[in-house]
C-alpha cells in the first residue's frame, strides 16, 4: 500500500485537543515576581513531537507542540483520528509519508490556535507561528533497535 491507496481509503474523524499546558518562568523571590518577565519579546522556538497511537482501521496519530521563550513554556497537543474500511498492514515508508504529508496538515492548524489562545491567556502579546510548508516537517529517522546486552 501507497500513500495514494491510503489517502483513497481515510477519512478524517476527529483532530481533538488532549493537553494544554502554559508557564510562565516567574522568578518568586521577594521583590520580583511578575515585574522580572520580559514581557516585551514572544520570540521563541517551536517544536513538534509525535506518537502514532494505532494503524488499523482506525488510525490514531497524537502531535504535541512546544512553544518555548526565555519567559513562558506552552505546550498543546492534539489527536489526529482517521477511519478506514480495512486493517490491511500499512508500510513504515507509507506511515511516515502519511504522518509528514497529510497528519500534520490536519494537525498544524489546532496546535497553532491553541497555542496562540495559551499565549493571550498568559498575557505574553500577540505572536503568529507561521505556516507549515509542504516538507518542512520531517520525523525523526527511528534507531534500529539494539537487541544485544
Amino acid at each position: 500500500m501507497d500513500i495514494v491507496e491510503l489517502l483513497g481509503a481515510v477519512r478524517l474523524l476527529d483532530v481533538r485537543t488532549i493537553q494544554e499546558v502554559a508557564e510562565l518562568k516567574v522568578d518568586p523571590s521577594p521583590g520580583l515576581g511578575l515585574s522580572s518577565l520580559d514581557e516585551e519579546s514572544a520570540e521563541g522556538s517551536l517544536s513538534i513531537d509525535i506518537n502514532p497511537v494505532s494503524w488499523g482501521t482506525r488510525i490514531e496519530i497524537w502531535f504535541r507542540a512546544r512553544f518555548e521563550t526565555p519567559t513562558a513554556n506552552l505546550v498543546s497537543a492534539v489527536a489526529a483520528v482517521y477511519e478506514r474500511d480495512t486493517d490491511d498492514e500499512i508500510p513504515e515508508e507509507t506511515r511516515t509519508d502519511f504522518i509528514e504529508k497529510v497528519g500534520i496538515m490536519a494537525a498544524y492548524p489546532y496546535l497553532r490556535s491553541s497555542l496562540q489562545s495559551l499565549a493571550a491567556t498568559m498575557r505574553m502579546g500577540t505572536f503568529t507561528l507561521d505556516i507549515l510548508r509542504q516538507g518542512e516537517f520531517q520525523m525523526a529517522p527511528t534507531e534500529p533497535a539494539n537487541d544485544q546486552p
